[in-house]
């Protein structure tokens, strides 16, 4: 629990104070720049959850992933043992589709 995860994809907050990650559909400019020009969106929209926003928001590049879990159980009411297995999970997804990436604590 000694990472820091460091956001990789652009986001915004949606009217509902929820995070709405935009992650690119290719890797490839050329594919982008394509869609683009036929009018399309090139990026998916990521719509997260009350939780998923939290734990978005603190990926401030300073705070682990202890720290983090210890900042959401003031606003989570769930169970202390929980928490982090749930957040670890939701970072491995992060992970997975390539929207974060770690740094290890100094």
């Amino acid at each position: 629990m000694d990472w820091i995860p460091i956001r990789k994809v652009k986001w915004e907050e949606n009217a509902d104070g929820c995070a709405v990650l935009y992650k690119p559909k290719f890797k490839w400019d050329l594919f982008t720049r394509l869609m683009q020009r036929m009018g399309k969106d090139p990026n998916m929209k990521i719509h997260l959850d009350e939780y998923g926003s939290l734990v978005w928001l603190a990926c401030d590049g300073d705070q682990s992933i202890w720290q983090i879990c210890q900042t959401l159980q003031d606003h989570i009411q769930e169970p202390a043992e929980s928490l982090p297995q749930r957040t670890m999970k939701f970072f491995q997804s992060l992970l997975g589709q390539n929207c974060i990436r770690f740094k290890e604590l100094d």
